[in-house]
């Protein structure tokens, strides 16, 4: 959804569906409020992307969508989607497969890098990645000091502060 900040009138809603979902095969969905608007792309000037990251049948999902909506797509137009890219657990342990993406943010020292935040794979993490490809540059995991247990003290990142950068 996108709002006008002065007034809060709704401009815009957007509903992500998964390609062949039918009456019969749903998957379910789960957000955490990882949204971030980019309103004028570094390399793509005068461009518009949203960066979306949600749960959806058990993986993180991360996308990157155009917000302008191509007529050439269908009638009504929609909006194209840059990248997707899915972060999975096939360890098999349970704790692993806890997951939260909370936060999406862009780096503040490095225009083409974004932060994914929240919980991956059973803990508090942070993700690095890149805007123009969803590689990952890289990953911290918050970790107990000796590590040989699952469950690390602290399993989420609720809330940041992002500096002036």
């Amino acid at each position: 959804m996108e709002l006008t900040p002065k007034t809060g009138q709704i401009t815009k809603f957007m509903s992500l569906e998964m390609i062949g979902t039918t009456s019969d095969n749903q998957p379910w969905y789960k957000t955490f409020g990882g949204i971030y608007h980019d309103t004028n792309d570094e390399f793509k000037k005068g461009k518009s992307y949203y960066y979306v990251a949600f749960v959806m049948s058990d993986y993180t999902q991360l996308m990157k969508i155009d917000s302008s909506t191509n007529p050439t797509t269908s009638n009504p137009p929609r909006h194209d989607i840059i990248w997707n890219y899915e972060y999975a657990d096939t360890s098999g342990d349970a704790w692993k497969n806890k997951k939260t993406p909370r936060f999406l943010h862009q780096d503040l020292m490095s225009s083409n890098s974004m932060y994914l935040i929240g919980r991956h794979r059973g803990k508090a993490s942070i993700i690095r990645f890149d805007k123009t490809s969803a590689n990952v540059n890289w990953r911290l995991e918050i970790n107990n000091n000796d590590d040989t247990t699952p469950n690390s003290k602290m399993t989420d990142i609720l809330s940041y502060v992002q500096p002036e950068g």
